[in-house]
């Protein structure tokens, strides 16, 4: 039998889930950050190239952006997959508790 705390349960596993997710985005972008400031000095066409291939391996949103969105794929689509089933389980608890009553 579900009950309501196993689908908040679920609601915050989803959240923990989206958290990581930032939480790696911005560190991502806080090494390229970071990259940028410590190649400061370097010459710049040497900089930019070393940015613009970093860049496209570290940026959440850059060329790389399939790889980091699909590093959270499988368990968003999990959490969300759980949380439809628990959603559906508690409306069908729900609704034969109803029919039940009314049928009493």
């Amino acid at each position: 039998m579900t009950c309501p705390f196993s689908l908040r349960k679920a609601e915050s596993d989803q959240a923990v889930i989206a958290t990581v997710k930032e939480n790696i985005r911005n560190h991502l972008l806080m090494a390229l950050s970071e990259a940028r400031s410590a190649t400061i000095g370097i010459e710049p066409a040497l900089r930019e190239k070393l940015m613009d291939d970093l860049s496209k391996v570290f940026h959440p949103e850059g060329d790389a952006s399939d790889l980091f969105v699909n590093g959270f794929c499988d368990a968003e689509n999990m959490a969300t997959a759980g949380i439809d089933e628990l959603s559906d389980e508690l409306f069908m608890q729900r609704r034969r508790a109803g029919y039940s009553v009314a049928a009493e």
